[in-house]
């Protein structure tokens, strides 16, 4: 990863090996804190099929300057049980919500797909767009059902 990252000219990330639950709470804390407040993060997890570790999650949902997660998923169940936790609303945490989702089908053929999920902190997270206003075949009079 770090061969790839330096080929392709990436100096802002960092890479570590072992259980995200054994890893992941002390990079969040050495890694951030040698950054500064004001350092932005992104996570990507790709969890098994049980999905995340509670420990990652608790990391996860405390981290305050994470305002992204790209979630990976090849289980449908786990993935709903682990953004419910990350989007649970509780006084003083900043819930996460979807914002975008994509089925990706690596395995033709069968009923399997990978599900890869956007998430961002709800202080963050863009407003949608509009929804634009309907109007029938016959103008602003047919979509509002007023007679001429």
């Amino acid at each position: 990863a770090r061969e790839n990252a330096a080929l392709n000219g990436i100096k802002n990330a960092s890479f570590h090996a072992g259980k995200a639950e054994d890893v992941l709470p002390a990079i969040l804390d050495d890694e951030l804190k040698a950054l500064g407040q004001d350092c932005e993060v992104c996570a990507v997890v790709d969890p098994p099929r049980p999905g995340l570790h509670r420990d990652v999650l608790q990391a996860l949902k405390d981290c305050t300057q994470l305002s992204r997660i790209v979630y990976i998923s090849c289980n449908p169940d786990s993935l709903v049980e682990d953004v419910a936790k990350l989007t649970a609303v509780r006084d003083g945490f900043d819930p996460f919500i979807p914002v975008r989702a994509v089925a990706v089908d690596m395995f033709p053929h069968t009923v399997h797909v990978e599900m890869v999920l956007l998430l961002e902190r709800s202080t963050r997270a863009p407003m949608p767009p509009p929804l634009p206003a309907k109007t029938g075949e016959g103008g602003d009079e047919a979509a509002t059902g007023a007679a001429a």
